[in-house]
């Protein structure tokens, strides 16, 4: 049986949330409206094609801040090296090639910061 939930922290829209259940131990929570970021993304996939306007650098996602911490815990536990560039620039791609929704500009996922 689960006791009460309390809210440990709210910040740009996540509740981080705690409580004890005497079966399951602590629970750990964190919750965020998305739907801010889907509006955003597809209002600027609908208006832009994803440029600056000096071309220079292309908006490709609004990943909300809960699904990218959720996303580098998964990767922590699958070993994935973010720090080492393809590996890095071939899991996100995954990632965004999944959540298509959070997309801001085309149907194509490139990643990455040039030939380097």
């Amino acid at each position: 049986m689960a006791g009460n939930k309390v809210i440990l922290d709210k910040y740009d829209g996540i509740v981080e949330t705690f409580e004890y259940d005497h079966e399951l131990g602590a629970i750990w929570g964190k919750t965020q409206n998305v739907q801010p970021h889907l509006d955003n993304a597809q209002q600027l996939r609908n208006d832009t094609d994803g440029y600056s306007p000096s071309r220079d650098i292309k908006h490709v996602a609004d990943i909300p801040l809960a699904l990218y911490d959720e996303w580098l815990i998964q990767a922590w536990r699958q070993g994935i090296q973010l720090y080492h560039k393809p590996e890095r620039d071939k899991w996100l791609k995954k990632k965004l090639e999944d959540h298509r929704k959070l997309l801001t500009s085309g149907k194509s996922v490139r990643t990455g910061y040039g030939k380097d």
